[in-house]
């Protein structure tokens, strides 16, 4: 079991639906809610172009006899948008699981570029501004389903027993590293954990993730992870580890948002961009490290099922995907 890389639409068409224009582009409605969710999560987590009161868009007239479209707004007209993403793909995944569908249309959104002044950040902390207002942005079905010439898109769907990490090594490209030009690096987490309102903590497990850069995969695991091996434990069952620790020496790479807000949802997206030049050097891999643990006493669960997508995008690169797919050839995981 291991990573699998999204086939390359190679009919996909040139042209997109245009985005709207106007003074107002791109705004919140005046009638939408805004997040954080309980505990500081990040909501809502996508967002679609939903009209508003002055400004309605062009929907189905419900006398539809009499007229096949009229103007309306509010923001109950963004969810059928992504209802209808989420049956398409299941259409063209039917054996996927709810995880990596929810995993798959995150991975494809993306903040538009050219938000109000209020919500640009720059800075970690200024993130809560846009997050609580638009979430991770807005889905993109074509991104949502295959990968193409200049983004690869990796998926993995499958358990984590509830207490070790599991770790993920990706080769990428020399290119990728030395060829200028805007580069992005994304991880996507989708995880369904027991819920009980009468316990403490809402829901059973939490998960989280960690990427390193410049680092071998054993040196990540010994650097990392402090390993608690019983006795009369099985040859060969030390590969995974029940206690970690966060060295100092051994820095992740920085996304945003970050691990903290991350983790308080069980649907997770961080986000790696740097725009000329970056320090991730391409003789090692990049070394993702998934971790799992119980929130209650008695665990509600031995294994707890997720998925998990890495989307690398350069835009200098139109080469990119087969590169990638040269380096990874069938199962990228590591134990």
């Amino acid at each position: 079991m291991g990573f699998w890389l999204l086939a390359r639409h190679r009919t996909r068409s040139r042209w997109a639906l245009r985005k709207p224009s106007g003074q107002h582009e791109y705004e919140p409605s005046s009638i939408t809610r805004v997040g954080p969710g309980i505990d500081g999560a990040i909501k809502p987590e996508l967002v679609h172009v939903g009209g508003d009161l002055n400004y309605p868009i062009l929907v189905l007239n419900p006398s539809y006899r009499e007229k096949w479209f009229a103007t309306s707004a509010g923001t109950s007209l963004s969810a059928p948008v992504v209802s209808n993403y989420v049956a398409r793909m299941l259409n063209l995944f039917p054996d996927a699981s709810r995880n990596l569908i929810v995993a798959l249309l995150l991975s494809s959104a993306t903040l538009p570029t050219n938000l109000p002044k209020p919500f640009s950040p720059t800075k970690q902390k200024d993130y809560a501004s846009v997050s609580n207002v638009y979430g991770y942005g807005m889905p993109d079905l074509d991104r949502a389903s295959y990968s193409d010439s200049r983004r690869v898109v990796l998926k993995h769907e499958g358990k984590l027993l509830v207490g070790p990490v599991e770790y993920f090594s990706i080769r990428i490209p020399q290119e990728f590293s030395q060829t200028r030009g805007r580069r992005t690096i994304s991880v996507t987490l989708a995880f369904d954990p027991p819920c009980d309102p009468q316990e403490s903590h809402y829901t059973g497990t939490r998960m989280e993730f960690h990427m390193y850069a410049n680092h071998t995969l054993a040196d990540v695991q010994k650097k990392r992870a402090i390993t608690d091996t019983p006795e009369d434990a099985a040859p060969g069952s030390s590969g995974r580890s029940s206690k970690k620790t966060q060295k100092s020496d051994l820095p992740c790479v920085k996304m945003f948002p970050g691990a903290h807000v991350r983790k308080r949802t069980n649907h997770q997206k961080g986000v790696h961009t740097t725009p000329l030049k970056t320090d991730i050097d391409p003789k090692f891999p990049l070394v993702l490290a998934v971790e799992c643990e119980s929130m209650w006493e008695e665990p509600g669960m031995a294994e707890q099922p997720f998925s998990v997508v890495v989307a690398m995008a350069h835009e200098a690169m139109p080469d990119l995907y087969e590169l990638v797919r040269a380096l990874n050839p069938g199962r990228a995981r590591a134990r």
